[in-house]
């Protein structure tokens, strides 16, 4: 999309889904909201994400480390395999003020993990991010680099892969306060109805969900690392 925009960098993000060139039509408010509200992220959180994709949610992650005039420790360091989409992200971060608490890696995590010699080290991230084709193959990767009461978050798109992906949560304990959510809301139809009875006509109200819902069906899984 060619849409010339000038951004606040201050409160705020909503913007940014109008602007970053390769938007997935799934990463929508409805999706990113539950997962920044569970995270609860301040300007000194660690954060660990792959993939960048888009840079969408990164883009959120990255408002909320340097919200208002506070800049705190904190950092998103973002995990991309695909070259291109690497560095047009780092673009879209610098453009939008937000290279200063955003890094953009070039690796497969699932082949090579999150550590980085002088970056990134054992433990020390608070929250990590997976949207990956095979997620299940990087939450080893992920509890490595989370401290203990860390918090991750994975994303998939269809439910097989939730399923493995809590499997291997679980194992040996590693992570507890297993929670899945679905990202597509349904609305419902709110509507009166005429009823006859036999001494007059009455009305009453039907509440109808919507049969046909616009978008991509996704679920998160979130947990917390328990050791």
């Amino acid at each position: 999309m060619n849409i010339e925009i000038k951004i606040a960098r201050k409160n705020g993000y909503v913007l940014v889904e109008l602007i970053l060139k390769y938007l997935l039509f799934y990463w929508n408010f409805f999706t990113i909201s539950p997962v920044l509200s569970y995270f609860d992220i301040t300007p000194n959180s660690i954060i660990v994400e792959s993939g960048t994709g888009s840079g969408c949610l990164s883009a959120a992650f990255g408002s909320r480390l340097q919200f208002g005039n506070e800049q705190g420790k904190g950092h998103l360091y973002t995990f991309e395999f695909h070259e291109q989409r690497k560095i047009k992200a780092e673009e879209d971060f610098k453009m939008l003020g937000l290279d200063k608490v955003i890094t953009v890696v070039l690796r497969d995590v699932v082949q090579n993990g999150f550590l980085v010699e002088g970056l990134l080290h054992e433990q020390e991230a608070d929250c990590v991010f997976l949207d990956l084709p095979n997620v299940y193959e990087a939450i080893t990767h992920a509890y490595n680099i989370l401290r203990v009461g860390g918090k991750i978050c994975c994303f998939c798109p269809c439910i097989e892969q939730i399923q493995k992906s809590c499997q291997e949560l679980r194992k040996d304990g590693r992570f507890t306060n297993l929670l899945t959510k679905e990202n597509v809301i349904r609305p419902y139809s709110i509507k009166g109805v005429g009823k006859r009875s036999d001494d007059c006509m009455s009305s009453e109200i039907l509440c109808c969900p919507t049969k046909t819902i616009k978008g991509h069906v996704g679920y998160v899984t979130f947990a917390i690392k328990a050791k």
